[in-house]
């Protein structure tokens, strides 16, 4: 029930989200870096899936926990963030310091994972892998769909071995499904920074809780698994841009479903391979607590063998503006 009061809170709130931005001029224009994008849609898709988050977590009753508003806090000022930096977008460094700072309120609030033992270096780690996790997000957000769907399927495995974090969890995959409504393939609106944000955060922090389940090394595969897209994409577009003497924090066409587009793929081929690849992995993921202490180990080496060839075959495939 918690993930069909997630799914409608975020189909009610992305419409809301959607009528307001288009009554108020709230719009992507098109982007050249995107060949696809060639008409304005409207953004703050990002505060439709929060507020389905919030249906669930009402629904759960939780709200007002106090381990639940320790990462809604957080969560908050991601959101906030994003939804500045949609309206009057935002230098990189600037950018980049505000998350490090809100990531460390997350890590100093309990969102925060026990990895070594050690305190400043478990923090340290933590407020890494959110920093990272919500700019990966972040940057895979340029085809209609598809963070949405990625997000649902992580945050849904996560929830499955994680029964402490299965309520924002599940809630929240309930929200992307209901935000998919309007996002699918030719969107209507975009998420924007504020639910790119948002997602990375919660994926981010979803994964820490893994740690608290299982042992380390399971959890581990398991973090790698649900983030493997996102972490695909970055190191993707930080080789590319690499070899292409570009900076690596600057914009360019090679993300790996746009590469995907350019090898003939439509929209929806390119979200429903990438679900499905990430779907596969995932179900193999969950296995894992209850798998031989060689399995994490298997997994992380396949997961390492799959984005090669991957890579191998997008890297043939330039966008052509």
């Amino acid at each position: 029930m918690i993930v069909l009061a997630g799914f409608l809170g975020g189909a009610l709130g992305t419409w809301l989200a959607r009528t307001f931005a288009m009554a108020f001029g709230i719009v992507s224009r098109p982007n050249p870096i995107v060949p696809q994008h060639r008409k304005p849609v409207a953004y703050l898709g990002g505060v439709g899936i929060a507020v389905g988050l919030l249906a669930a977590l009402l629904f759960e009753g939780t709200l007002v926990d106090r381990s639940r508003l320790s990462l809604a806090i957080p969560a908050a000022g991601f959101l906030a963030l994003g939804v500045v930096d949609d309206l009057r977008p935002l230098k990189a460094l600037p950018k980049l310091v505000i998350q490090t700072l809100l990531a460390a309120l997350a890590a100093g609030l309990g969102a925060g994972a026990r990895l070594t033992g050690i305190a400043i270096v478990d923090a340290a780690l933590s407020i890494a892998w959110i920093v990272l996790l919500v700019n990966a997000v972040n940057v895979t957000d340029v085809c209609d769909g598809l963070v949405a769907g990625l997000a649902t399927i992580g945050l849904a495995m996560v929830g499955a071995v994680a029964p402490g974090f299965r309520g924002p969890a599940w809630g929240l995959a309930g929200a992307c499904v209901g935000f998919l409504i309007f996002n699918r393939p030719p969107a209507s609106i975009f998420m924007g920074d504020a639910g790119s944000l948002l997602l990375g955060y919660a994926i981010a922090v979803a994964t820490l809780r893994l740690f608290d389940h299982i042992p380390a090394v399971p959890a581990f595969a398991m973090a790698l698994a649900a983030a493997a897209p996102f972490l695909f994409e970055t190191g993707l577009l930080i080789s590319s841009r690499v070899k292409k003497n570009l900076p690596w924090w600057k914009g360019s066409p090679d993300h790996f479903s746009l590469r995907m587009q350019a090898a003939g793929l439509s929209k929806w081929r390119t979200d429903l391979t990438s679900w499905l690849l990430l779907g596969a992995v995932c179900a193999a993921a969950s296995l894992l607590p209850a798998a031989a202490p060689w399995a994490p180990w298997a997994l992380i080496v396949a997961l390492g063998a799959v984005g090669w060839r991957c890579a191998r075959w997008l890297i043939r495939h330039e966008v052509v503006r």
